[in-house]
């Protein structure tokens, strides 16, 4: 009568993956490892590329700011060793501010002459300004150049070396009497240099003082 229909009960689906060892989805046990293994070894050197970049960027940025020092303190410095006496250009020293009779560049001269040069730091933004006058602009009244020298400060202090005629030593002092130049100024400041904290002292000798 021909042959017999088969029903749905007699049809076996085979579930077995297929030769080769390979997985239904396409992809062996072994090629899975190695395409973890692979994203690992790219990971590693994405993360040693930015550590040794982040290291220079750091190396970098050390040199930029002892170099900021280095021409900081010349410039302090000259400024402290051309320290004169100039009537009506006085000498004032507190703990933040710092003015002195100086040589200084004028603008209408286009030479050095005599002059006053200030510094003085404002907590508030943690920087340390430095302001330069002639004589025109002293005697008229207006504003000097003003420039930020040093910046990340978080603490600065000047002291002024001065010989105590009554107690008959030398001592360090935080305001200067209104009379006299000081024998030696110091700048002492605390700079934050990529997170951590630098204390730096200098000393400068004023030739006239005394």
């Amino acid at each position: 009568m021909g042959n017999k229909k088969k029903s749905y009960s007699d049809i076996k689906i085979n579930l077995r993956p297929p030769k080769g060892g390979l997985s239904l989805t396409g992809f062996t046990l072994i090629e899975l490892c190695l395409v973890s293994l692979i994203a690992s070894v790219i990971g590693l050197a994405v993360y040693f590329t930015f550590s040794n970049g982040m290291r220079i960027w750091q190396k970098a940025n050390q040199k930029v700011v002892e170099e900021d020092l280095s021409i900081f303190f010349d410039r302090f410095a000259l400024d402290a060793r051309n320290c004169l006496k100039f009537s009506g250009l006085g000498f004032l020293g507190t703990r933040e501010r710092l003015e002195i009779a100086s040589l200084v560049v004028s603008p209408y001269l286009k030479n050095k002459t005599i002059g006053r040069v200030a510094y003085f730091y404002e907590p508030r933004s943690k920087v340390l300004f430095r302001e330069e006058k002639d004589l025109s602009r002293i005697f008229e009244g207006k504003q000097g150049i003003v420039k930020g020298v040093l910046e990340n400060l978080n603490s600065l202090k000047f002291g002024y070396y001065f010989y105590d005629k009554e107690k008959k030593e030398y001592v360090w002092l935080e305001e200067a009497p209104l009379e006299g130049l000081p024998l030696a100024v110091r700048i002492e400041f605390e700079l934050d240099v990529q997170g951590s904290a630098g204390r730096f002292v200098r000393t400068v000798s004023i030739p006239i003082g005394g």
